[in-house]
């Protein structure tokens, strides 16, 4: 899906037009030192991806309505089929199309942090710290203890939010 992707992004923009019109957005420091591969990437004469750092991403509903009107086809051969395939697109593609828009805000990455449950440790030690306003916590392939990483994940949410909130009454 990513090659697809960055495909139909590269048909309809240009890096260095996407680049010299929002440079202010691409160049802000609040990406750290993720700012050096922005740097790095901008001498590539294509959009080949950006970078996921598997937190919550903003959509426009307008956005998607504009990638509908560009590329109806792919989006209904992709909506046509039960499972994923190879010559699909994905979510990230709006996100794609967002950021060629400037129609995005840049933010800092330290905003949140990604885990794998079962596999890093840290996860539910972040989560009770209410270090991050995000986190994500992602599931893998291999096989896990479902019922005990469950139970570990609500003690942790349960020990940084101990009050129930108004909509769970």
């Amino acid at each position: 899906a990513q090659l697809n992707n960055s495909s139909i992004i590269n048909t309809h923009f240009d890096i260095r037009e996407v680049l010299k019109r929002e440079h202010h957005k691409f160049y802000s420091p609040l990406y750290g030192r993720d700012l050096l591969r922005n740097v790095v990437l901008s001498r590539a004469r294509c959009i080949s991806m950006f970078h996921n750092y598997h937190l919550p991403q903003p959509i426009l509903k307008s956005v998607m309505d504009e990638i509908w009107e560009a590329e109806p086809e792919m989006l209904l051969a992709c909506a046509r089929q039960r499972f994923r395939s190879r010559d699909d697109v994905s979510q990230y593609l709006i996100r794609m199309w967002q950021c060629c828009s400037g129609k995005f805000e840049p933010r800092s990455m330290r905003i949140g942090k990604s885990f794998v449950i079962g596999k890093e440790s840290g996860l539910y030690e972040t989560i009770q710290s209410g270090k991050y306003k995000m986190v994500c916590a992602n599931d893998d392939l291999d096989y896990i203890d479902f019922e005990a990483e469950r139970d570990r994940l609500v003690y942790a949410f349960n020990a940084l939010l101990p009050k129930r909130s108004s909509f769970e009454l």
